[in-house]
């Protein structure tokens, strides 16, 4: 079932229209491995998708794998789209891979108040952020936000207005686009690094449901995930390989679950002390 159905909805809440507009920095995280000149293209134009929305001012940190390639076109004085209110930094790591653990090498590198945690393969709509600030200017309560996704959730026209609140992967969380308050970090203390990929969004519901930290779908933010771009531009993986890959990460994700909750107990444990 898609979100799109309302009596799949957690809960409905009220989204005040009548916040008062405050331009926010946000630093925004994406995860790129350029290896080729199509995934290239597909990072270049997430990019270019924020640098048209002038509603508020970008810090993007490109993680890319990729060390032959670079974004600092971007933050040329020349260059044509001529913001001041945009840089884009591209950060290489010799650390090995793991999308959680790539995600918090961007996040250390920026102190805006909001954050922003994206895949590649993302193209952003007009006022998407703002959408976001506006939620939690208006709720602080939630400190995490995803976007609402056409190609998975369909239109978003009968639910305009609507904040839906809940922990569900691919749907109230969109793993791909994540939207933060900062001050998140001081309550979670960093992303948990202990999957590699598959259920990086699980674990990370699981990090602030646990904690009571509430996370919102903002159905006026939209965020365009072109998934079959990666997968058409990528190596194909052997089915049998495959499913073992991801059976092994799903028990990853059961004993990194397990040291959480544990993890989550000691803290408890020392508060109430």
């Amino acid at each position: 079932k898609l979100i799109k159905d309302v009596d799949y909805v957690t809960q409905v809440i009220d989204n005040k229209p009548n916040i008062t507009y405050l331009t926010k920095s946000i630093d925004v995280v994406i995860i790129s491995w350029a290896k080729d000149e199509a995934l290239r293209e597909v990072t270049l134009k997430g990019i270019d998708s924020l640098l048209e929305d002038k509603s508020t001012s970008y810090n993007v940190y490109v993680v890319e794998s990729n060390k032959s390639v670079n974004y600092d076109h971007y933050n040329d004085p020349g260059f044509h789209w001529g913001r001041k209110d945009f840089k884009v930094t591209t950060i290489y790591t010799d650390e090995p891979f793991g999308y959680n653990r790539y995600l918090n090498i961007g996040i250390k590198a920026g102190s805006s108040p909001y954050v922003a945690l994206c895949n590649s393969d993302l193209t952003y709509e007009k006022d998407w952020a703002t959408e976001m600030i506006k939620v939690m200017e208006a709720h602080p309560e939630f400190m995490s936000a995803s976007p609402w996704c056409p190609q998975t959730q369909g239109s978003n026209e009968s639910h305009k207005g609507n904040v839906y609140s809940g922990y569900r992967v691919r749907g109230e969380l969109a793993g791909w686009c994540i939207f933060q308050q900062r001050s998140i970090y001081e309550k979670i203390g960093s992303l948990n690094e202990d999957v590699d990929f598959w259920y990086s969004d699980n674990i990370y519901a699981d990090q602030i449901s646990l904690r009571g930290i509430k996370h919102a779908l903002v159905a006026n933010s939209v965020v365009n995930h072109h998934d079959g771009n990666l997968g058409k531009t990528g190596n194909q993986v052997d089915a049998r390989k495959k499913f073992e890959y991801t059976n092994g990460q799903a028990a990853k994700y059961q004993l990194a679950l397990k040291r959480l909750n544990e993890s989550i107990q000691k803290e408890n444990h020392i508060t109430n002390k």
